[in-house]
């Protein structure tokens, strides 16, 4: 990868409605909960959005409001695709590349 130097990198838009809650692995779940209601109290629906370790606490976000506000729950699993294009420093041809 010395060889290389990164262009640029294109992330796939999902277009998603404003009233996302975002949560982290590092935030506390009652913050999600509380902005969550306030979310659905003005918009009359939330989105809960979760990525790795994120996903316990959406999925607990999403409980706690279920059992609170006596709610339905309907699921939609999304994917981003990221691509990266690498371009080579020298003008030269390299036949290959070999990633560890």
């Amino acid at each position: 990868m010395e060889n290389y130097v990164k262009s640029s990198t294109v992330k796939e838009d999902l277009g998603l409605d404003s009233n996302v809650v975002k949560c982290s692995s590092h935030g506390p779940l009652h913050g999600y909960v509380h902005f969550s209601k306030k979310q659905l109290h003005q918009n009359g629906k939330v989105v809960l959005s979760g990525i790795g370790g994120a996903v316990n606490k959406a999925i607990s976000t999403a409980e706690l409001l279920k059992k609170d506000k006596r709610l339905h729950q309907t699921n939609h699993i999304f994917y981003i695709s990221i691509k990266e294009i690498w371009k080579p420093k020298e003008n030269e041809v390299i036949t290959y590349a070999k990633m560890l």
